[in-house]
């Protein structure tokens, strides 16, 4: 059966806490996904593992919750406070779930319209002279150019 961790990006200070340094981002996600085996990792990721059927609790930003695994499947259950969707995903995109040679990362983002940039019109000004022939002013003699 394949090993399954929740992964952070920071420090552990005892045996059952560790801080949190930053969200992990694409580039952490990609270094996961590539290392060979958690024990020969870069030190600022920090592993937990996650047993089939077992309750993690998490305190996060004073925000109480349990983490419940069993194969293929992640429950969330949330204190005694309803948390709004955004606030879940906002602390879920901390944590990173490596299951096997499987890596999954959360990301959330928001609705937004974007719109696109207004050029501003630029005025060129053009202006058009002929030029007179001068094919007929030189002539070529003997390898040397003279003017007529």
């Amino acid at each position: 059966m394949e090993k399954t961790f929740l992964v952070i990006v920071g420090e552990q200070i005892s045996s059952k806490e560790w801080r949190l340094k930053r969200k992990p981002s694409f580039i952490d996600i990609f270094i996961l996904s590539f290392q060979l085996s958690h024990t020969t990792m870069n030190p600022s990721y920090q592993y937990i593992p996650l047993e089939n059927g077992g309750k993690m609790p998490i305190n996060f930003c004073d925000q109480d919750f349990q983490i419940i695994y069993n194969e293929n499947k992640i429950q969330i259950l949330v204190g005694e406070k309803d948390l709004p969707e955004e606030v879940i995903y906002e602390i879920l995109s901390h944590f990173v779930l490596i299951e096997g040679s499987k890596v999954t990362a959360l990301r959330h983002f928001p609705f937004e319209k974007t719109s696109l940039l207004i050029r501003k019109k630029r005025r060129t000004v053009s202006a058009e002279k002929k030029l007179k022939d001068t094919s007929d002013c030189f002539k070529l003699e003997g390898g040397i150019l003279r003017k007529l």
